[in-house]
């Protein structure tokens, strides 16, 4: 459901900048044990990106699978691609890679951040892969057994909210 949430919330952006947005869950991607609110936000900067950095023509592929007791997500487009040098600093906060790209495309430096804060959180990991000229994907892990969510700090607090409220 959040896949397709996500590509109808970006349709109308993707229709305009004349970018093919499109999802597929693969079956046995559910349950997954998350903060569906957290996610989506993890999701939408995602995409959001993926969007600002492919041209008219392009593609956008989010795609959930099943792993190992784990979903698997992936956002990946066929965009101008991130500098090598780049890469390993994607995550940290403030950075904003090549300066006239960050200055013609907005934002703060703080997304890329918070996206793996969120991720870790749900006991996740998240990575990028990308090649200039030839576009980027993002791939993040979920928990998808009880077992594995059970010890992550979102499903602690979702019990002792709902022990406050009983």
């Amino acid at each position: 459901d959040l896949l397709s949430d996500t590509i109808e919330s970006f349709r109308a952006m993707a229709e305009e900048k004349r970018v093919t947005l499109s999802g597929l869950a693969a079956p046995g991607a559910d349950p997954v044990y998350i903060d569906a609110r957290q996610i989506s936000r993890v999701l939408s900067n995602l995409v959001s990106n993926a969007l600002r950095h492919t041209p008219g023509g392009g593609r956008v592929l989010l795609h959930a699978y099943p792993a190992r007791n784990h979903v698997v997500v992936e956002v990946s487009d066929s965009g101008q691609g991130i500098r090598p040098e780049d890469l390993p600093h994607l995550f940290e906060q403030f950075f904003r890679g090549e300066r006239s790209r960050s200055r013609a495309t907005g934002g703060s430096g703080l997304g890329l951040a918070i996206v793996k804060a969120i991720v870790e959180a749900h006991s996740g990991q998240i990575r990028v892969e990308s090649t200039l000229g030839k576009g980027t994907r993002f791939v993040f892990t979920l928990p998808q057994t009880a077992q594995a969510a059970a010890g992550h700090p979102l499903k602690r607090l979702a019990q002792r909210k709902q022990s406050s409220q009983d």
